[in-house]
């Protein structure tokens, strides 16, 4: 099942449309992700601060690819608390860093765009998930007051679940992957405007587990 599986994923043609003609390059994004989830499983085997503190490089480094992988922050927060303070201010720079150089000059020569289109990036409602059954059954009314409700419910999701996860101790790579995968369903599934080719941020976390 795991050949048949993996097959699948490096084979559809749909993927290899998605790459070599529309330019998608979020198996870029996956890659980084599968970077951080080794120094993550790492860090909680070894108990190794520089384990942690690479995963933090390499989730920023996602960042830096594609903002999206910064849903998968709550996790860098499971065991935690054994890191000294100066560790974990490194560590948090070590995120933030490559998104904020390469998107400061960008935001300076076109702050709208920017904002719009990466920040507040939200593809087109309608086309698969929440937003299409929205679309099907009401029209494009209710859109907008739903991008609102789902942006600040799942901010304030982001809270409780990281302040949940400083509390739990890792168990295995199972939960990691699981967790993330839940994470990133949440957002095309229920997100105000993502299409099917999304899917492809949780398979590969999916087939992990």
């Amino acid at each position: 099942a795991r050949r048949l599986l993996l097959a699948g994923i490096a084979l559809n043609p749909i993927c290899i449309f998605q790459v070599c003609q529309h330019g998608n390059f979020d198996v870029l994004v996956a890659f980084w992700i599968a970077a951080f989830f080794s120094m993550q499983i790492s860090f909680h085997d070894r108990r190794q601060p520089i384990d942690w503190l690479l995963a933090c490089l390499f989730l920023g480094l996602g960042a830096l690819t594609k903002t999206i992988p910064l849903i998968l922050a709550p996790i860098l927060f499971v065991g935690i608390h054994r890191l000294p303070t100066p560790t974990k201010l490194l560590g948090f720079y070590l995120v933030l860093s490559p998104l904020l150089l390469s998107l400061g000059v960008l935001f300076i020569l076109s702050p709208s765009s920017i904002w719009e289109h990466v920040v507040r990036y939200h593809s087109f409602p309608g086309w698969y998930g929440f937003t299409g059954l929205i679309l099907h059954f009401f029209g494009p009314g209710p859109l907008p007051l739903y991008t609102l409700l789902f942006d600040v419910g799942l901010g304030l999701f982001l809270v409780y679940f990281t302040r949940w996860l400083r509390q739990k101790e890792y168990r295995s790579p199972f939960q990691l992957f699981l967790s993330a995968a839940m994470l990133f369903l949440m957002v095309y599934v229920l997100g105000p405007g993502y299409a099917p080719q999304y899917i492809y941020w949780s398979l590969p976390l999916m087939l992990l587990c």
